[in-house]
């Protein structure tokens, strides 16, 4: 008989992960092309940190969708995901953006409301990581290649096609792209369990 042991939430877990974490995953052609033809909405009509030219998913649910294509794309980060926490996940959100030259995000985290106080003492934010999937970088022969910022301290990486990122959902960060080409990503928010 397997005995699983439960963790409890409210204890503070152990930093499992670099911050941030930099892994790499071969992106295949035809996920590209997938998500191009995808429904979309305009970045500038989001109402959280993206903006500027570009688009991105019309919800956070990309990896609920029936396509091959997102579903093996969606198993492999879930168990990435799973060996880079060491523990099983929860999705909280799943999403795209494809961003054309002046697109980019302002300094955010990716802490609700809900991850604050709504646990009633389960610490949720201290579970909560953010994954960045780069499927590609663009142009990044430019004054604003793309950089990802993060804060607190201050680092700056610069992304390649295929890199995933993972940092604490609470760590501020920010992106601007001034490139010629669009750049696309995937990105993922999920708390550790």
């Amino acid at each position: 008989m397997n005995v699983v042991k439960s963790r409890n939430l409210s204890e503070k877990p152990k930093l499992v992960i670099d911050n941030p974490l930099i892994l790499n995953r071969e992106v295949e052609p035809e996920l590209l092309d997938t998500l191009s033809k995808m429904h979309s909405r305009e970045l500038d009509k989001t109402s959280d940190a993206r903006y500027g030219n570009g688009r991105c998913s019309p919800d956070f649910g990309l990896f609920e969708d029936e396509n091959p294509v997102i579903k093996s794309v969606s198993e492999d980060m879930i168990r990435i995901m799973k060996e880079s926490v060491k523990s099983d996940i929860f999705i909280m959100s799943s999403f795209f953006n494809i961003m054309g030259a002046g697109g980019g995000s302002t300094p955010h985290d990716h802490i609700s409301q809900i991850d604050k106080d709504g646990g009633r003492g389960l610490n949720l934010a201290e579970h909560k990581h953010s994954l960045v999937y780069y499927l590609d970088v663009g142009d990044q022969d430019c004054d604003e290649p793309g950089t990802l910022k993060l804060y607190n301290p201050v680092e700056e990486v610069l992304p390649s096609n295929g890199m995933i990122t993972i940092i604490p959902a609470s760590r501020m960060h920010s992106a601007v792209y001034g490139g010629s080409k669009d750049r696309v990503i995937i990105g993922v928010n999920f708390y550790s369990l």
